[in-house]
């Protein structure tokens, strides 16, 4: 689909298929229900499955799924490590980090985190967003710190 966008050349054909080949992703997931080549009846905003043309919506249709699919995921995250946590409730969570280079919206992900788990208005939240891949190796900076104050372990880097 990405390489067979319109207007792309033989060399840009390739350099998305190479990256897809060799990402050693096996499955990929997308929140775009309309990103497929099933019919569909509403207008398309993403993706026009007649054509197999990736569509450029703006700015607020991209952050209105963001904010509406992310916050999903965050809190299926946020349940699925609590109940994998023996003897660990949400009230012992004092730090909630979250971290996206996708999109943005106020309040965040993490206030949504503490609101929707029931956590303590004494939880500190940290959102890491808008820096692209560069977030996922600034993620653990705000647990690092803490974790030296508190004298617990920390996240590896």
């Amino acid at each position: 689909m990405f390489a067979a966008q319109p207007g792309l050349n033989r060399l840009a054909q390739r350099i998305i298929t190479t990256s897809f080949d060799v990402s050693g992703i096996e499955r990929r997931y997308t929140a775009l229900a309309e990103l497929t080549f099933d019919a569909r009846d509403e207008e398309p905003v993403f993706f026009d499955n007649g054509s197999g043309e990736l569509l450029l919506p703006g700015t607020k249709a991209r952050n209105e799924i963001y904010a509406t699919e992310a916050t999903k995921l965050y809190l299926e995250a946020a349940r699925r490590a609590i109940s994998a946590t023996p003897g660990v409730e949400a009230s012992d969570i004092t730090h909630v980090v979250t971290v996206s280079c996708t999109g943005f919206y106020a309040p965040g992900p993490d206030y949504m985190l503490v609101r929707e788990l029931g956590l303590g208005p004494a939880v500190q939240r940290y959102h890491l967003g808008f820096m692209g891949c560069y977030a996922s190796s600034r993620r653990c900076a705000p647990r690092r710190s803490s974790a030296r104050r508190m004298r617990m372990p920390s996240c590896s880097s």
